[in-house]
């Protein structure tokens, strides 16, 4: 299987959120596993995407029933060792709250996987370099996932966008 993250800012702008739904489409079409966090805005255009197409996901939540989601990705088996990796990235750790800490641990998964051992082929994503996803984007240059800011491309038209992610991910 090749997995990706699909994640991005609450604040993602609405063209990029049309792209998102379309990389969601093209990589469940091509057989990819869409890692996401059922956060509102990006994470919700890539499971929309890949939805139209059946495609597989492995949703992970910082707590059961986050966002209204029946996801079964939380309280997982690794949620200790998620928690340290995340403590050992973030700079201000200690003076993050329970739920930002369980937040960040769900990052973790999205970039390694349920069992913290199978890494994404690579994190597509929108920030403006800070907040959630500048920190998942943190956890993916450590593993060495590349990462894909959809910001640098938001003054590319949403086709040819499409078209370069097509190129990219051949």
């Amino acid at each position: 299987m090749i997995y990706y993250a699909g994640i991005g800012a609450r604040t993602t702008p609405a063209t990029i959120l049309c792209i998102m739904h379309g990389i969601g489409r093209r990589l469940a079409n091509k057989g990819w596993v869409l890692r996401s966090g059922e956060a509102v805005g990006a994470d919700t255009a890539f499971k929309e995407g890949a939805a139209l197409l059946n495609g597989k996901m492995e949703l992970f939540l910082p707590w059961k029933g986050f966002n209204g989601s029946n996801s079964n990705l939380y309280n997982l088996p690794k949620f200790n060792e998620a928690m340290e990796i995340a403590k050992s990235i973030h700079p201000a750790w200690f003076h993050c709250s329970v739920i930002a800490r369980k937040l960040l641990a769900r990052s973790v998964f999205q970039i390694l996987g349920a069992s913290l051992d199978t890494p994404s082929s690579i994190v597509i994503g929108w920030t403006l370099g800070k907040g959630g996803t500048a920190f998942t984007f943190s956890v993916a240059r450590k593993y060495h996932v590349p990462v894909l800011n959809l910001r640098k491309l938001e003054s590319v038209s949403i086709p040819d966008t499409l078209n370069m992610i097509d190129s990219i991910l051949k």
